[in-house]
């Protein structure tokens, strides 16, 4: 039986480059809808239910920020950054509201097809959950749409590096992600060998989160890979 093809969605008004992006992904097997009408957007999510969006920010109407936002509210489907902004700022934003990834243009399209294999196979492995945005692990309860962590009932106090680092972690939680994967999304690709920026970040996070930081739970390091965050059952109220 013929496997089905990845659906992937591009949302972008600039109608030459979604044309040619359209065709370079099919020529990788992917089955792609587009849409060039931002004010659209929402309805044809709901309609092609897509296994992965690239969004692009700045379109006239509604921009790629709202969306985001509202997809959030209903799904958790993978979305893709595809954008001209390439501040460290607009990154950290588009994390903080939800977006798995963020892609700056010019771009090479092997990096994106990398990219979109990776996230798609993690999607197979961990099926997304469709209106996820208060979530319980352990003692903690997240609420990923207000951006608050509360541990044992108690909100905690995060930088903003640090909530977009551990919201980031929780959303692929059960999966190992590579440490220049996380500083390339978190910080941006000039950082993605920093590892010691990372391991002091996520120092701090434990700090905040762990029981025992010297013997986390929650955020467990894969020597020489990265880091995963544990989905620790629930504890009682």
């Amino acid at each position: 039986m013929m496997e089905e093809k990845k659906k992937l969605m591009i949302i972008d008004d600039d109608v030459d480059f979604v044309k040619d992006l359209s065709r370079l992904l099919r020529t990788k097997g992917y089955q792609v809808v587009s849409v060039t009408n931002s004010k659209e957007a929402l309805q044809a999510i709901y309609k092609e239910d897509p296994d992965l969006i690239l969004l692009d920010i700045m379109m006239p109407g509604i921009d790629g920020w709202n969306i985001c936002t509202k997809v959030r509210e209903f799904s958790s489907v993978p979305i893709i950054m595809i954008t001209a902004k390439d501040t460290v700022d607009d990154k950290v934003r588009g994390l903080e509201i939800g977006a798995d990834d963020y892609v700056t243009k010019p771009f090479e399209f092997e990096e994106l097809a990398l990219r979109i294999r990776n996230w798609l196979a993690r999607a197979e492995k961990q099926p997304y959950i469709k209106k996820e945005t208060v979530c319980k692990i352990g003692n903690l309860k997240v609420d990923l749409a207000k951006g608050e962590v509360l541990k044992k009932g108690v909100r905690l106090k995060l930088s903003r590096r640090e909530r977009t680092l551990l919201f980031y972690l929780i959303r692929n939680r059960g999966i190992t992600i590579p440490h220049e994967q996380i500083l390339s999304v978190v910080w941006g690709e000039e950082w993605k060998d920093d590892k010691q920026v990372l391991k002091s970040y996520i120092n701090r996070v434990r700090r905040k989160i762990e029981d025992d930081p010297s013997h986390p739970r929650y955020i467990i390091s894969e020597r020489g890979i990265g880091y995963r965050f544990e989905n620790v059952p629930p504890e009682p109220d």
